[in-house]
Parts: C-alpha cells; structure tokens; sequence
C-alpha cells in the first residue's frame, strides 16, 4: 500500500489529479494520509511499515519501535498482537 496525504510523491500526473478517487476506493493500493495512525491501532501482529524520513513526524504518532533506518527510510514495527492504542 502506498499512503499520502494528496499523492504528489508519486511519480504521475494522472495520480495526484484523481488522488481522492483513488485512494478512496476499496480495490485501490492508495490511501490518505490520515488512514495510517488509524491502521496502526488496529494492525495485526507483525505488520510493519516503511515510511520516507521526509514524512519521519508520522513515526512520532505511530507508537511503534524503529527497527531501521537509512538517510532516506524508517522501518517501524512489528504490530503487537492487541494493536496498539493510537497516540
């Protein structure tokens, strides 16, 4: 899955045009910004999440470990079992 607030990182015009079509839809691969802090709460245990270090104030929301990180990305995770409660 690929997550932003309005789809600019991704390398398209056609994306960030349709952004709000895309990642609303079920079947899609996009979603909002807003949409992981609500996944981690409820994410499954083992789940971890990659996210850019442009977009590192995420982690901070997260409550999640960082397992990794480079000059461009974090690992965070894994989910606990219950989830973990959203900060």
């Amino acid at each position: 899955l690929v997550v932003s607030d309005d789809g600019a990182d991704i390398r398209s015009n056609y994306l960030p045009q349709h952004f709000e079509e895309f990642s609303t839809s079920p079947s899609s691969t996009l979603r909002p910004g807003s949409w992981l802090k609500n996944e981690i709460a409820v994410c499954p245990s083992g789940e971890i999440f990659v996210i850019r270090n442009k977009d590192r104030s995420s982690t901070e929301v997260t409550g999640l470990p960082i397992l990794a990180a480079d000059n461009r990305l974090t690992i965070l995770g894994p989910c606990p079992a219950a989830g973990v409660a959203a900060r």
